[in-house]
């Protein structure tokens, strides 16, 4: 899918990204690493149903979506060192609903990622996606987890294009 052809919430997460500048110019795609991307979002959609089943009611609270964001924003960071490490990207459930993401890079990418503020603008362009297209997923017939994932897929294949670029690629 190219980027013109985007819609929805990636429409307003890409065009938020270059807007502030995490993006410039084509996204890096490594082929290597889009079989982590997949394991990554089925794990991530499987802990979010996991979340929302524990509750009383059918949805995210804000704050646990913005975590989410956070969670991904470290993961696109972390497959991005670990690919040029030559190591392997592993998943774990560690603070993806909350805070506390640990991020595995070397110090001064840790630094690099901690002073962006990617995941609050991604978080905000979703949230005011959200509030300006209030039946989309009605209109579309599409389960409401399926813009929150595209929107953190998104956020994930910008990080992961931030953290290649840091590491020299191109």
């Amino acid at each position: 899918m190219s980027e013109n052809e985007l819609c929805g919430p990636s429409k307003a997460i890409v065009g938020k990204a270059r807007k502030k500048g995490f993006v410039k110019g084509k996204l890096t795609v490594v082929p290597e690493l889009l079989e982590g991307e997949t394991l990554l979002f089925t794990f991530v959609a499987k802990a979010i149903r996991e979340r929302v089943d524990s509750k009383d009611h059918e949805e995210l609270d804000m704050q646990e979506i913005c975590n989410l964001f956070t969670f991904i924003y470290a993961k696109g960071g972390e497959a991005a060192f670990n690919w040029h490490s030559g190591n392997d990207f592993t998943i774990s459930p560690r603070g993806i609903f909350d805070q506390a993401v640990p991020f595995s890079a070397s110090p001064d990418m840790i630094e690099y990622y901690n002073a962006k503020k990617l995941p609050e603008e991604m978080f905000e362009a979703f949230h005011h996606w959200v509030i300006n297209e209030p039946s989309f997923c009605i209109e579309n017939a599409v389960h409401p987890l399926i813009p929150l994932l595209d929107a953190l897929k998104w956020t994930y294949r910008i990080s992961l294009g931030m953290g290649l670029e840091y590491l020299g690629y191109k």
